[in-house]
């Protein structure tokens, strides 16, 4: 069971990747994010402007008013 869990992840992983890429603005992509619960929390006011995801995506829990940014 576990290794059909975690090709189930890597798809999951891969087609919110690539969704992210797509989408250009990194408040709506907080709001997909914490519509779709990928991370265990996220605030009001977040701005999410990165391409990857950490390895442990329930671990990560964002506050109100946080912005994260690696785009260049």
């Amino acid at each position: 069971m576990g290794k059909l869990y975690d090709i189930y992840d890597k798809i999951r992983r891969n087609y919110i990747n690539l969704k992210l890429i797509y989408t250009r603005n990194g408040w709506k992509i907080a709001e997909y994010l914490r519509k779709k619960n990928i991370f265990y929390h996220i605030g009001d006011n977040c701005c999410y402007y990165h391409n990857t995801f950490p390895a442990k995506l329930f671990l990560v829990c964002l506050h109100d008013n946080v912005v994260i940014s690696a785009r260049s």
